[in-house]
């Protein structure tokens, strides 16, 4: 267990279900190392506009980016992802990058 209660190095008690405008939820939580299919699922699925402007690029290795993107330690590298569902589909995903002290 980790100071935060759960698996060693996974924040557990950061995780919330959040009421969207649209009355939808979807479950927020920290991503992990095995959310890489998933990541990579939902980057696939993105538009080639969405994909530019998420990466800055129109041409990206979704492969690289999936497991880049849940490649976390949840200190400098802390990802969110939000999930839809009773067989949870991932919708959403956020992540910060620490660059030195004080600034991601």
């Amino acid at each position: 267990m980790d100071d935060m209660g759960g698996v060693p190095g996974t924040p557990d008690r950061r995780e919330a279900d959040v009421v969207l405008r649209d009355g939808s939820t979807v479950h927020v939580r920290p991503a992990t190392k095995g959310d890489e299919r998933d990541m990579l699922g939902f980057l696939r699925a993105l538009s080639p506009d969405s994909r530019a402007l998420r990466f800055f690029s129109a041409s990206v290795d979704v492969e690289r980016e999936a497991r880049h993107s849940v490649d976390v330690d949840y200190r400098d590298r802390y990802a969110l992802i939000a999930t839809t569902g009773a067989h949870p589909r991932l919708v959403g995903h956020a992540i910060y990058l620490r660059t030195s002290d004080g600034k991601a």
